[in-house]
């Protein structure tokens, strides 16, 4: 979940079934020419905190659910907060704190391991 499309991911792994990739990303931000995911949400330059949280909300569930996964590998992008300048993203601190507990939180629920990293970020502070 980074403002950037996991398009290095989902090249690499685009013919594995064993791995599903999941992109929540803006879809007018670099990379131009994206590569396709199992699952891309394209999401328009400026959005905030509730409807960054509602579009996440609305498809880990169902794929958690349809992948099965054995492990997540959360990509925590830092550079969807409002201040990034590269970011095209108007999310707060509070909402990517939202995010992150809720990616967590659905992982547990489901039962399922995550590890994190934490990714991007192109503000000065």
């Amino acid at each position: 979940l980074d403002v950037h499309q996991g398009d290095g991911t989902a090249a690499i792994f685009h013919r594995d079934p064993s791995v599903y990739t999941m992109s929540v990303h803006c879809g007018k931000n670099f990379p131009f020419r994206k590569s396709r995911s199992d699952l891309d949400v394209d999401l328009p330059p400026g959005t905030g905190d509730a409807d960054y949280l509602a579009a996440v909300r609305d498809v880990l569930p169902r794929v958690l659910q349809v992948s099965r996964p054995d492990i997540v590998l959360y990509d925590a992008g830092v550079d969807v907060a409002a201040q990034d300048e590269l970011g095209y993203f108007d999310l707060s601190e509070q909402g990517m704190l939202d995010r992150d507990r809720y990616v967590i939180e659905a992982c547990l629920d489901a039962r399922v391991p995550v590890a994190t990293v934490i990714g991007g970020g192109g503000a000065k502070d």
